[in-house]
């Protein structure tokens, strides 16, 4: 269940790689309209370690680690949540996006890539170590995420779907 009136706690729902080194997968709820007590629709990505444990109905507010969005409108958990090993010291990164993130212009959008994954309580994205922004108004960077090797060297590659590039001709970065 939801925390407040209109974070609609559950508008993406992901089943996601082991994360917390368990073995046993994961599910992260997109709540893009959550405020963080100060700022509006900064939203929230939760997620609940060991998804076969999890209870049939929870609060939002008791999971096991929250990933809040970094400003005012940017409304991470609007958009997907991906899992790789990006650096290759073989534990799980996970990514997250803000796709109506501002930056020198609207809703450039941002994919934020959070390396050693804390196991309980809330992360701050001012802390992540990487940071992709969109680049031009209306992008949307981060709609779409997908990872797989591309290249073979054993590290995760990320592709970033960016659909509101020229025109929404859109864009794969």
């Amino acid at each position: 269940a939801g925390e407040s009136t209109d974070n609609q706690a559950g508008f993406t729902v992901h089943l996601i790689k082991d994360v917390s080194g368990d073995t046993i997968d994961e599910i992260a709820i997109g709540t893009p309209f959550r405020d963080d007590g100060i700022q509006q629709d900064v939203g929230s990505v939760s997620i609940q370690f060991g998804a076969p444990n999890t209870p049939k109905q929870m609060n939002i507010g008791s999971v096991d680690l929250t990933i809040l969005g970094e400003n005012a409108g940017d409304s991470l958990g609007l958009g997907p949540t991906a899992r790789g090993d990006f650096n290759g010291d073989h534990f799980p990164d996970l990514c997250v996006s803000s796709v109506l993130a501002d930056s020198s212009s609207q809703d450039v959008g941002s994919v934020y890539l959070l390396l050693s994954i804390p196991k309980k309580g809330i992360y701050d994205l001012a802390n992540a170590p990487v940071k992709m922004l969109g680049e031009t108004a209306s992008e949307q960077a981060g709609r779409s995420l997908a990872v797989f090797d591309t290249n073979k060297d054993g590290k995760a590659d990320l592709v970033v779907g960016a659909p509101g590039v020229d025109d929404r001709a859109g864009r794969a970065y």
